[in-house]
């Protein structure tokens, strides 16, 4: 029964690129999955409407994106660490 107590308030979604998570309601189409370095999970990010700012949207779980799969799945597939700087609001 702890199981089902997890899922409450949550959804599932799934990654253009085929990763299945599990988020808090209110993801969105096109919200973006990120990782941030030094984090052990995934965080939603949404683009604002104006400027280039990001709204925070919440923690997520990933599977096959957590505590580092996504930075060692990233070097294994480019030789090289993709990274951006952004401001979140």
């Amino acid at each position: 029964m702890a199981e089902m107590s997890i899922l409450l308030g949550r959804q599932l979604f799934v990654t253009h690129r085929g990763y299945m998570g599990l988020a808090s309601k209110g993801v969105k189409e096109g919200d973006l999955v990120t990782v941030l370095l030094g984090g052990d999970m995934p965080f939603l990010l949404r683009k604002r409407e104006e400027g280039s700012s990001l709204q925070f949207i919440g923690e997520a779980y990933v599977h096959g994106l957590m505590y580092g799969e996504a930075i060692d799945r990233c070097w294994q597939e480019n030789n090289q660490l993709s990274t951006s700087v952004f401001t979140i609001c």
